[in-house]
Protein backbone atom coordinates (compact mmCIF):
# COMPACT_ATOMS: atom_id res chain seq x y z
CA UNK A 1 0.00 0.00 0.00
CA UNK A 2 1.28 3.62 -0.80
CA UNK A 3 -0.62 6.15 2.03
CA UNK A 4 -0.36 9.20 2.42
CA UNK A 5 -0.98 11.64 5.17
CA UNK A 6 -2.02 15.64 4.93
CA UNK A 7 -1.85 17.93 8.14
CA UNK A 8 -1.19 21.22 9.53
CA UNK A 9 1.85 22.55 10.92
CA UNK A 10 1.37 23.23 14.60
CA UNK A 11 -2.28 21.56 15.33
CA UNK A 12 -2.56 19.06 17.90
CA UNK A 13 -5.53 17.45 16.21
CA UNK A 14 -3.00 16.73 13.55
CA UNK A 15 -0.11 15.58 15.79
CA UNK A 16 -1.87 13.26 18.02
CA UNK A 17 -4.22 11.88 15.14
CA UNK A 18 -1.91 11.52 12.30
CA UNK A 19 1.59 12.95 12.31
CA UNK A 20 2.53 10.96 15.17
CA UNK A 21 0.91 7.50 14.33
CA UNK A 22 2.11 8.23 10.92
CA UNK A 23 5.78 8.38 12.73
CA UNK A 24 5.65 5.09 14.44
CA UNK A 25 3.82 3.33 11.47
CA UNK A 26 6.90 4.65 9.14
CA UNK A 27 9.29 2.68 12.53
CA UNK A 28 7.95 -0.30 12.34
CA UNK A 29 10.27 -2.20 9.50
CA UNK A 30 8.36 -5.40 8.98
CA UNK A 31 5.02 -3.37 8.09
CA UNK A 32 7.42 -1.15 5.88
CA UNK A 33 8.78 -4.06 3.29
CA UNK A 34 5.56 -3.97 1.91
CA UNK A 35 4.09 -1.02 2.36
CA UNK A 36 4.69 3.07 2.71
CA UNK A 37 3.53 6.29 4.31
CA UNK A 38 4.23 9.32 3.16
CA UNK A 39 3.45 12.76 5.15
CA UNK A 40 2.21 15.84 3.13
CA UNK A 41 1.53 19.17 4.57
CA UNK A 42 -2.06 21.11 4.07
CA UNK A 43 -2.50 22.77 0.88
CA UNK A 44 0.97 23.62 0.14
CA UNK A 45 2.04 19.12 -0.79
CA UNK A 46 -1.24 18.91 -2.11
CA UNK A 47 -0.74 18.79 -5.60
CA UNK A 48 1.30 15.83 -4.51
CA UNK A 49 -1.43 13.68 -3.64
CA UNK A 50 -0.86 10.47 -5.59
CA UNK A 51 -1.83 7.33 -2.84
CA UNK A 52 -3.76 3.87 -2.96
CA UNK A 53 -4.64 5.87 0.92
CA UNK A 54 -5.06 9.43 1.43
CA UNK A 55 -5.88 10.33 5.18
CA UNK A 56 -6.13 13.55 6.67
CA UNK A 57 -8.03 14.83 10.05
CA UNK A 58 -11.41 16.56 8.99
CA UNK A 59 -10.38 18.16 5.94
CA UNK A 60 -8.16 19.77 3.68
CA UNK A 61 -7.38 22.16 0.78
CA UNK A 62 -8.45 19.79 -2.00
CA UNK A 63 -12.12 20.17 -3.57
CA UNK A 64 -14.86 18.01 -2.76
CA UNK A 65 -15.21 17.42 -6.35
CA UNK A 66 -10.90 16.19 -6.95
CA UNK A 67 -10.97 14.02 -4.42
CA UNK A 68 -14.14 12.30 -6.00
CA UNK A 69 -12.68 11.98 -8.93
CA UNK A 70 -9.52 10.43 -7.14
CA UNK A 71 -12.04 7.94 -5.94
CA UNK A 72 -13.07 6.83 -8.83
CA UNK A 73 -10.05 6.09 -9.81
CA UNK A 74 -9.52 3.89 -6.77
CA UNK A 75 -8.15 6.02 -3.98
CA UNK A 76 -9.36 5.29 -0.99
CA UNK A 77 -10.00 7.92 1.87
CA UNK A 78 -9.84 8.06 5.75
CA UNK A 79 -11.27 11.19 6.94
CA UNK A 80 -9.95 11.14 11.08
CA UNK A 81 -12.50 13.23 13.48
CA UNK A 82 -10.80 13.91 17.16
CA UNK A 83 -13.83 15.78 18.94
CA UNK A 84 -17.34 17.34 17.55
CA UNK A 85 -16.81 19.69 14.28
CA UNK A 86 -20.06 22.16 15.57
CA UNK A 87 -18.40 24.55 18.33
CA UNK A 88 -20.76 26.08 20.72
CA UNK A 89 -21.07 29.73 20.69
CA UNK A 90 -18.75 31.24 22.90
CA UNK A 91 -15.49 28.87 21.55
CA UNK A 92 -12.52 30.95 20.87
CA UNK A 93 -12.51 29.83 17.59
CA UNK A 94 -16.24 29.62 16.97
CA UNK A 95 -16.20 32.67 14.59
CA UNK A 96 -13.62 31.62 12.29
CA UNK A 97 -14.84 27.95 12.32
CA UNK A 98 -18.32 28.07 12.11
CA UNK A 99 -18.50 31.09 10.06
CA UNK A 100 -17.70 31.92 6.48
CA UNK A 101 -14.56 34.23 7.39
CA UNK A 102 -12.31 33.77 3.97
CA UNK A 103 -13.15 35.58 0.96
CA UNK A 104 -14.77 33.36 -1.54
CA UNK A 105 -15.41 30.70 0.78
CA UNK A 106 -19.18 29.70 0.89
CA UNK A 107 -19.34 26.93 3.48
CA UNK A 108 -18.28 26.98 6.96
CA UNK A 109 -15.36 24.78 7.97
CA UNK A 110 -18.10 22.38 10.22
CA UNK A 111 -20.16 22.28 6.88
CA UNK A 112 -17.22 20.94 4.82
CA UNK A 113 -16.36 18.67 7.81
CA UNK A 114 -19.66 16.64 7.29
CA UNK A 115 -19.03 16.55 3.43
CA UNK A 116 -15.40 15.19 3.77
CA UNK A 117 -16.68 12.48 6.16
CA UNK A 118 -20.13 12.09 3.64
CA UNK A 119 -16.77 11.15 0.95
CA UNK A 120 -14.91 9.02 3.16
CA UNK A 121 -14.56 5.32 2.93
CA UNK A 122 -14.14 5.39 6.30
CA UNK A 123 -14.04 7.90 9.39
CA UNK A 124 -11.99 6.99 12.24
CA UNK A 125 -12.43 8.83 15.70
CA UNK A 126 -11.53 8.93 19.25
CA UNK A 127 -14.68 7.12 21.39
CA UNK A 128 -17.73 5.75 20.75
CA UNK A 129 -19.63 8.82 21.59
CA UNK A 130 -18.29 10.66 19.14
CA UNK A 131 -18.41 7.44 16.54
CA UNK A 132 -22.68 7.54 17.72
CA UNK A 133 -22.94 11.08 15.82
CA UNK A 134 -20.74 10.50 13.53
CA UNK A 135 -22.79 7.52 12.07
CA UNK A 136 -25.06 9.78 10.64
CA UNK A 137 -22.94 11.20 7.45
CA UNK A 138 -20.97 7.73 7.42
CA UNK A 139 -22.04 4.20 8.69
CA UNK A 140 -18.71 2.85 8.25
CA UNK A 141 -16.87 4.66 11.38
CA UNK A 142 -13.91 3.13 13.78
CA UNK A 143 -13.10 3.75 17.29
CA UNK A 144 -9.23 4.18 17.46
CA UNK A 145 -8.59 6.29 20.62
CA UNK A 146 -5.54 8.84 21.25
CA UNK A 147 -2.36 6.75 21.89
CA UNK A 148 1.05 7.86 23.08
CA UNK A 149 4.50 5.81 22.34
CA UNK A 150 5.02 5.53 25.80
CA UNK A 151 8.63 4.85 26.84
CA UNK A 152 9.79 6.72 23.19
CA UNK A 153 10.79 10.09 22.17
CA UNK A 154 8.89 12.60 23.73
CA UNK A 155 7.16 10.86 25.60
CA UNK A 156 9.22 8.95 28.46
CA UNK A 157 10.57 9.93 31.47
CA UNK A 158 12.68 13.63 31.83
CA UNK A 159 14.26 15.06 34.16
CA UNK A 160 12.29 16.27 37.06
CA UNK A 161 13.41 19.91 37.44
CA UNK A 162 14.07 20.62 41.12
CA UNK A 163 11.84 23.21 43.14
CA UNK A 164 10.81 23.06 46.89
CA UNK A 165 7.34 23.42 46.17
CA UNK A 166 4.64 20.28 44.84
CA UNK A 167 3.72 21.83 41.46
CA UNK A 168 0.60 21.63 40.30
CA UNK A 169 0.07 21.97 36.38
CA UNK A 170 -2.37 22.83 33.37
CA UNK A 171 -1.32 22.99 30.15
CA UNK A 172 -3.93 23.84 27.81
CA UNK A 173 -5.11 26.29 24.65
CA UNK A 174 -6.55 29.33 24.66
CA UNK A 175 -10.36 27.80 24.23
CA UNK A 176 -10.25 26.46 27.66
CA UNK A 177 -10.49 29.36 29.78
CA UNK A 178 -13.94 28.08 30.78
CA UNK A 179 -12.38 25.05 32.30
CA UNK A 180 -9.96 27.24 33.77
CA UNK A 181 -12.47 29.65 34.88
CA UNK A 182 -13.73 26.32 37.26
CA UNK A 183 -10.74 26.66 39.53
CA UNK A 184 -11.10 30.78 40.19
CA UNK A 185 -12.59 30.48 43.60
CA UNK A 186 -10.20 27.77 44.39
CA UNK A 187 -7.73 29.43 44.00
CA UNK A 188 -8.66 32.60 45.62
CA UNK A 189 -8.71 30.47 48.91
CA UNK A 190 -5.56 28.94 48.12
CA UNK A 191 -4.00 32.63 47.95
CA UNK A 192 -5.14 32.79 51.84
CA UNK A 193 -3.66 30.05 52.77
CA UNK A 194 -0.16 30.49 54.18
CA UNK A 195 0.52 26.74 54.37
CA UNK A 196 -0.24 26.05 50.29
CA UNK A 197 1.30 29.32 49.32
CA UNK A 198 4.49 28.34 50.64
CA UNK A 199 3.78 24.49 50.20
CA UNK A 200 2.33 24.55 46.43
CA UNK A 201 3.14 26.13 43.03
CA UNK A 202 0.35 26.55 40.40
CA UNK A 203 2.05 26.53 36.74
CA UNK A 204 0.14 27.59 33.62
CA UNK A 205 1.48 26.23 30.78
CA UNK A 206 0.86 27.13 27.26
CA UNK A 207 0.42 31.31 27.31
CA UNK A 208 0.32 32.97 23.64
CA UNK A 209 -0.04 36.73 23.75
CA UNK A 210 -3.11 37.46 21.44
CA UNK A 211 -2.06 39.92 18.72
CA UNK A 212 -4.55 42.39 16.21
CA UNK A 213 -3.92 42.71 12.64
CA UNK A 214 -4.11 46.41 11.70
CA UNK A 215 -4.63 46.25 8.23
CA UNK A 216 -4.02 49.19 5.71
CA UNK A 217 -7.00 49.73 3.98
CA UNK A 218 -10.45 48.68 3.78
CA UNK A 219 -9.71 46.68 0.81
CA UNK A 220 -6.81 44.70 2.39
CA UNK A 221 -9.32 43.94 5.44
CA UNK A 222 -11.91 42.74 2.53
CA UNK A 223 -8.97 40.93 0.63
CA UNK A 224 -7.33 39.45 3.90
CA UNK A 225 -4.06 39.55 2.38
CA UNK A 226 -0.88 40.44 3.87
CA UNK A 227 -0.74 44.25 4.00
CA UNK A 228 -1.11 44.64 8.07
CA UNK A 229 0.65 44.63 11.18
CA UNK A 230 -0.09 43.61 14.53
CA UNK A 231 0.12 44.85 18.05
CA UNK A 232 -0.16 43.13 21.54
CA UNK A 233 -3.81 43.47 22.96
CA UNK A 234 -5.24 41.54 26.02
CA UNK A 235 -6.57 38.31 25.51
CA UNK A 236 -8.20 35.71 26.69
CA UNK A 237 -4.62 33.98 27.93
CA UNK A 238 -3.94 36.70 30.10
CA UNK A 239 -8.15 36.04 32.03
CA UNK A 240 -5.94 32.67 32.54
CA UNK A 241 -3.19 34.08 33.91
CA UNK A 242 -5.17 36.20 36.10
CA UNK A 243 -6.81 33.14 37.81
CA UNK A 244 -3.85 31.76 38.88
CA UNK A 245 -2.71 34.89 39.95
CA UNK A 246 -4.80 34.43 42.41
CA UNK A 247 -2.74 31.74 44.68
CA UNK A 248 -0.11 33.70 45.01
CA UNK A 249 1.99 30.71 44.21
CA UNK A 250 2.13 30.69 40.09
CA UNK A 251 4.33 30.60 37.24
CA UNK A 252 3.61 30.83 33.25
CA UNK A 253 5.21 28.91 30.16
CA UNK A 254 5.04 30.07 26.74
CA UNK A 255 3.47 28.48 24.45
CA UNK A 256 5.98 25.57 22.40
CA UNK A 257 5.72 24.06 19.08
CA UNK A 258 3.11 21.05 19.65
CA UNK A 259 6.24 18.04 19.02
CA UNK A 260 8.04 19.98 22.37
CA UNK A 261 5.28 21.23 24.64
CA UNK A 262 5.28 17.82 26.84
CA UNK A 263 8.35 18.40 27.91
CA UNK A 264 6.40 21.37 30.37
CA UNK A 265 5.23 18.30 32.69
CA UNK A 266 8.67 17.52 33.77
CA UNK A 267 8.22 20.56 35.91
CA UNK A 268 5.37 18.65 37.69
CA UNK A 269 3.96 16.65 40.69
CA UNK A 270 0.23 16.47 39.45
CA UNK A 271 -1.56 17.99 36.53
CA UNK A 272 -4.81 19.79 36.73
CA UNK A 273 -7.85 18.84 34.28
CA UNK A 274 -11.23 21.21 35.25
CA UNK A 275 -13.53 20.66 32.76
CA UNK A 276 -16.82 22.06 32.15
CA UNK A 277 -19.79 19.67 31.77
CA UNK A 278 -21.55 20.15 28.84
CA UNK A 279 -22.73 18.27 25.32
CA UNK A 280 -19.42 19.43 23.67
CA UNK A 281 -17.01 18.92 26.00
CA UNK A 282 -18.23 14.84 26.39
CA UNK A 283 -17.00 14.40 22.66
CA UNK A 284 -13.48 15.42 23.80
CA UNK A 285 -10.99 12.56 24.46
CA UNK A 286 -9.06 11.65 27.45
CA UNK A 287 -4.99 13.30 26.13
CA UNK A 288 -4.71 14.86 29.45
CA UNK A 289 -4.57 11.72 31.46
CA UNK A 290 -2.25 10.49 28.71
CA UNK A 291 0.23 13.52 28.55
CA UNK A 292 -0.03 13.06 32.84
CA UNK A 293 1.03 9.23 32.22
CA UNK A 294 4.35 9.93 30.17
CA UNK A 295 5.38 11.78 33.77
CA UNK A 296 4.24 9.10 35.87
CA UNK A 297 2.27 11.90 37.20
CA UNK A 298 -1.31 11.75 38.74
CA UNK A 299 -3.93 13.86 38.00
CA UNK A 300 -6.69 15.93 40.02
CA UNK A 301 -9.98 16.58 36.55
CA UNK A 302 -13.40 17.17 36.79
CA UNK A 303 -15.82 13.51 37.25
CA UNK A 304 -17.50 14.68 34.13
CA UNK A 305 -16.95 12.94 30.39
CA UNK A 306 -14.62 12.09 29.06
CA UNK A 307 -12.95 11.85 31.93
CA UNK A 308 -15.40 9.86 33.88
CA UNK A 309 -15.39 7.32 30.86
CA UNK A 310 -12.33 5.94 32.54
CA UNK A 311 -13.56 4.96 36.12
CA UNK A 312 -12.24 3.12 37.60
CA UNK A 313 -8.69 3.87 37.46
CA UNK A 314 -5.87 4.57 40.18
CA UNK A 315 -4.43 7.57 39.92
CA UNK A 316 -7.04 9.97 38.75
CA UNK A 317 -8.88 11.94 41.58
CA UNK A 318 -12.34 13.09 40.59
CA UNK A 319 -14.23 16.53 41.56
CA UNK A 320 -17.58 15.54 42.01
CA UNK A 321 -18.06 18.81 44.03
CA UNK A 322 -16.28 22.14 44.43
CA UNK A 323 -14.43 21.69 47.39
CA UNK A 324 -13.07 18.74 46.25
CA UNK A 325 -10.36 20.96 44.47
CA UNK A 326 -8.81 22.21 47.51
CA UNK A 327 -8.93 18.86 49.57
CA UNK A 328 -7.09 17.33 46.74
CA UNK A 329 -4.27 19.38 46.76
CA UNK A 330 -4.28 19.53 50.07
CA UNK A 331 -3.71 15.55 50.57
CA UNK A 332 -1.20 15.92 47.63
CA UNK A 333 0.97 18.53 49.37
CA UNK A 334 0.46 16.93 52.39
CA UNK A 335 1.19 13.07 51.45
CA UNK A 336 3.77 13.63 48.80
CA UNK A 337 4.89 9.79 48.97
CA UNK A 338 0.93 8.71 48.12
CA UNK A 339 0.69 11.46 45.27
CA UNK A 340 4.17 9.91 43.41
CA UNK A 341 2.17 6.39 44.32
CA UNK A 342 -1.03 7.69 42.82
CA UNK A 343 1.10 8.38 39.46
CA UNK A 344 2.79 5.39 38.97
CA UNK A 345 -0.44 3.60 39.13
CA UNK A 346 -2.35 5.36 36.48
CA UNK A 347 0.67 5.27 34.27
CA UNK A 348 0.73 1.57 34.65
CA UNK A 349 -2.94 1.19 33.55
CA UNK A 350 -2.63 3.85 31.13
CA UNK A 351 0.46 2.82 29.11
CA UNK A 352 -0.87 -0.57 28.54
CA UNK A 353 -4.44 0.71 27.04
CA UNK A 354 -3.43 3.40 25.17
CA UNK A 355 -0.16 2.20 23.83
CA UNK A 356 0.24 3.73 20.07
CA UNK A 357 2.28 0.90 18.99
CA UNK A 358 -0.51 -1.34 20.07
CA UNK A 359 -3.03 0.67 18.10
CA UNK A 360 -1.31 1.19 15.27
CA UNK A 361 -1.83 -2.49 14.89
CA UNK A 362 -5.47 -1.43 14.40
CA UNK A 363 -4.59 1.02 12.02
CA UNK A 364 -2.97 -1.39 9.81
CA UNK A 365 -5.58 -3.79 9.40
CA UNK A 366 -8.17 -1.04 9.17
CA UNK A 367 -5.64 0.08 5.88
CA UNK A 368 -5.02 -3.65 4.91
CA UNK A 369 -9.13 -3.70 4.87
CA UNK A 370 -9.50 -1.20 2.32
Amino acid sequence: MRIQVVARHKQGCDWFRCVLPAIYLQKDIEWCKNNSIEMLWIAHDELKIDCDILIYNKLIATTIERLKHLKKNGMKIVVDVDDHWILPPGHAHYQQWMTCTEPGQTKSNSELTEEHMRLADVVTCTSMRLQEVIRKFNKNTVVIPNALPFGHGLYQQGIREPNDKMVFLYAGGVSHLPDVELLKGKFQRIGTDPYLVQRAEFVLAGYEKEKQKLYKTKQDYEQRNSNFTTKDIHGLYDDMVSIFKQTNSYKVINSEPVNKYISCYDQADVVLAPLVENTWNSFKSNLKVLEASSRELPIICSAVAPYSDLRPCEGIMFVEKSSDWIDYIRKCVKEPQWTKDMGLQLASWIREEYNLVRWNLVRQQLYSTL
